[in-house]
């Protein structure tokens, strides 16, 4: 089989167990978009998703992503899910579309800057963390503290508020978590009507997500099999 086909096949199964699950939810699939998350995959992975129909694509590593960027042409959305160091913000606003992980109010400040620079508009997610020993390695913030960031991004000339993202605890299953996440997802889309971005949900755990409302799954290695070393 080759990779091509490989990566069609994949591609398949999981729209089907998305369609699966939306239908058990009541939700529309066509209301879901599909993460590639392409990271330590080369460039032509990437190529070869976008001629399957793929249009967004999630690293986590900025020189990772500024790489392959450089490399494809491509018109996609580009979405950058890792955590934010701030040295990497200049290159990560040239290059990103979506930022899933902002916890920071002075990445905040310096991505609209670094925004402004180059007139553009970036689109900026809240990462919620809800894990038992906050704060840990992943990042994000308390719902709390993501009431104060969405404020800030509101006051903000160019980026905007686009939701949430959540990383499900491994210490506890996805649906413990998932079900600890959704009235979080609900007090915000209250809030906030026109954010209308919940990007939750990996390959091991969508199914969970799409039932409390994730509108975004970001999907590695059901798509792209393991990740070369």
């Amino acid at each position: 089989m080759s990779r091509q086909q490989e990566l069609q096949s994949n591609l398949k199964s999981i729209k089907q167990e998305i369609s699966v699950a939306c239908e058990r939810t009541q939700r529309n699939p066509d209301e879901v978009t599909l993460i590639a998350i392409t990271k330590n995959f080369p460039a032509s992975d990437i190529e070869r998703l976008y001629d399957l129909g793929i249009r967004d694509f999630g690293e986590s590593k900025a020189q990772e992503f500024s790489q392959k960027y450089d490399e494809l042409d491509l018109v996609a959305t580009w979405h950058f899910i890792g955590q934010v160091q701030s040295n990497k913000i200049k290159e990560i606003t040239h290059i990103a579309d979506v930022i899933h992980s902002l916890d920071s109010a002075r990445h905040i400040e310096k991505f609209n800057r670094n925004a402004h620079e180059i007139g553009k508009v970036l689109n900026l997610l809240i990462q919620i963390n809800l894990d038992p020993d906050f704060p840990n390695r992943r990042g994000g913030v308390s719902p709390e503290k993501a009431d104060d960031l969405s404020r800030l991004i509101h006051s903000l000339g160019n980026v905007i508020l686009g939701g949430l993202m959540f990383i499900a605890s491994p210490k506890v299953s996805s649906q413990q978590a998932f079900g600890a996440f959704a009235p979080i997802v609900q007090d915000f889309k209250s809030h906030h009507p026109s954010a209308g971005i919940i990007s939750a949900g990996m390959s091991s755990d969508f199914e969970d997500a799409l039932a409390i409302g994730a509108t975004h799954l970001r999907i590695g290695s059901k798509l792209l099999g393991n990740r070369p070393l």
